[in-house]
């Protein structure tokens, strides 16, 4: 019973992003809470994920199994560094309508620029292609 909760439990987590995700989470408030505990100089995540590296090294942890956990948070996180939120903080104007107006003209500018991005690149294969055409006729082909 304890082997199969083991293989499927490992097979779960390998396959679950959001379960690699609370597992990093949970490495992180536990090195936090000892660095705390002990008043050690240094960060709780340094503690964390240096336990997770030496289970790495050691075999004892599988690449697998944080893999999409991590290169998910990894490529999220400009999300998690957004001074924008700092700025919120200091300029509380920034909450009402002055906000607002500039969420629509940001949101605005970026639709625009996908826009004219995807015609432009539409128009760039309509050209291509219709060069290789021309040419492929020319050769014979």
């Amino acid at each position: 019973m304890i082997r199969y909760c083991k293989v499927h439990g490992a097979r779960w987590l390998r396959r679950s992003c959001a379960a690699q995700i609370s597992v990093i989470t949970l490495v992180w408030f536990l090195g936090d809470l000892v660095t705390r505990s002990l008043d050690f100089p240094f960060p709780g995540a340094v503690l964390g994920l240096s336990a997770v590296l030496f289970l790495l090294v050691q075999g004892t942890l599988r690449l697998n199994t944080l893999r999409r956990g991590a290169n998910w948070l990894l490529a999220e996180m400009i999300l998690f560094f957004i001074p924008v939120l700092m700025a919120l903080i200091d300029h509380g104007e920034f909450a009402g309508m002055l906000g607002l107006k500039l969420f629509a003209v940001i949101a605005v500018g970026t639709v625009v620029v996908m826009v004219v991005t995807a015609l432009t690149v539409e128009g760039v294969v309509r050209v291509t292609t219709s060069r290789h055409v021309s040419s492929s006729r020319r050769l014979g082909g």
